[in-house]
């Protein structure tokens, strides 16, 4: 008994040698160097580069400003910022770009001031409403926002604008769709030849807001530079258009007795187009496009 007592006691000694050691050796409280800088997390890298479509109504990007470092700011830090269209020359000299302003009618900033909260490491988020309609869909627009002032913590200047840019404006119906449906043959005197089953893959390619080209027809995919255009009306029906192989002679247009209509719940066009052959045969395609 009297060894197992010494033992025990010898373990007790050495467990609270090991409590007082580590408590007089605390390790130090680990920060970062970025510990309190205020930055825009949109200004990092591609962040910047956003993606709209042609619309009359806003669409909204958000920006705002960030809290760096493992801590949390201890009071409320305001960041304010500007529509920076100044900055334009310079980015596009520094990345060799052509970049254009967005048209001021084109967008609107509702407010330019907002607060990150104690405990907390995001602002509330400020909002770029884009209004896009009457924009150039292949137009390479951009609009600079900078953060120009904070109440308080470390300004990071590196991080301190960003560059909202677009290169392309897609509208609503741009995409692939699977393609099925049937292909009508007749005769130049109005007589049925036969049909043709049709299963393909239609790409749309947006033209403007409410028109595309499409890059194959029929059955024949991609026939000999054919050109031919969709538009959707306002009331989501269809007008077909365009020629077999450019050639005018053989216009492409609407079946006639059957409209063509789009529908916005489920992306679906149900479509009835028609071609006419130089010989004066011609064809009559109804087709179901379903969004892939």
């Amino acid at each position: 008994m009297q060894t197992s007592y010494k033992s025990l006691l010898a373990i007790a000694v050495t467990v609270s040698l090991g409590i007082f050691t580590g408590a007089c050796n605390k390790p130090s409280v680990i920060t970062l160097p970025s510990e309190g800088t205020i930055y825009m997390p949109q200004a990092f890298s591609t962040n910047g580069q956003i993606t709209l479509l042609l619309l009359d109504t806003p669409q909204a990007v958000v920006f705002g400003a960030a809290y760096g470092g493992l801590k949390y700011p201890s009071t409320d830090i305001t960041a304010t910022f500007k529509v920076d269209t100044n900055a334009i020359a310079a980015y596009n000299q520094q990345y060799g770009t052509s970049y254009i302003a967005f048209p001021p009618s084109s967008y609107t900033v509702p407010a330019l001031t907002t607060t990150i909260k104690p405990g907390q490491t995001s602002s509330a988020p400020l909002t770029v409403n884009f209004t896009t309609t009457h924009l150039n869909p292949n137009g390479q627009y951009i609009l600079p926002i900078t953060m120009t002032g904070i109440s308080s913590g470390i300004f990071d200047s590196s991080l301190s604008t960003t560059y909202f840019t677009i290169t392309k404006l897609l509208n609503i119906y741009d995409g692939s769709y699977t393609t099925n449906g049937t292909r009508y043959n007749f005769n130049a005197d109005g007589s049925a030849a036969g049909t043709d089953t049709i299963s393909d893959t239609r790409v749309l390619t947006t033209m403007s807001a409410d028109s595309c080209s499409i890059n194959t027809i029929a059955n024949l995919g991609s026939f000999n530079g054919t050109l031919f255009y969709i538009r959707v009306n306002p009331d989501n029906t269809c007008e077909f258009s365009g020629a077999l192989q450019a050639n005018p002679a053989s216009p492409i247009t609407n079946q006639p007795g059957k409209t063509s209509t789009y529908d916005p719940v489920t992306k679906i066009f149900t479509v009835h187009y028609m071609y006419t052959n130089t010989s004066g045969t011609y064809r009559y395609m109804d087709e179901v496009w379903i969004p892939q």
